[in-house]
């Protein structure tokens, strides 16, 4: 089955920022099977299992030498979470 309009998702500018990594990361003619096969579904994609461990360490850094508000804004975080992240 040809899908003709998933040639023109090639260089589309309207596609999400998440989308158009997507596409450059996995490349036209996988992009074109993607779209295909799961085209207007919702995928979820989590993050790998040490991301929060890794951002938390960065916070934990940065906060020694700054205020936690500064530490919640530069990590787009509430000043709570950045509290907590320090107390655990």
């Amino acid at each position: 089955m040809t899908v003709d309009w998933v040639v023109s998702l090639q260089s589309v500018s309207w596609l999400s920022d998440a989308a158009q990594k997507l596409q450059a990361l996995v490349g036209g003619e996988l992009w074109q099977e993607i779209v295909k096969t799961l085209g207007g579904s919702t995928v979820y994609i989590p993050l790998d299992s040490n991301y929060y461990d890794r951002r938390n360490r960065k916070v934990f850094l940065f906060a020694k030498e700054h205020t936690v508000r500064e530490t919640a804004r530069k990590f787009c975080l509430s000043n709570r979470q950045v509290r907590r992240i320090l107390s655990g």
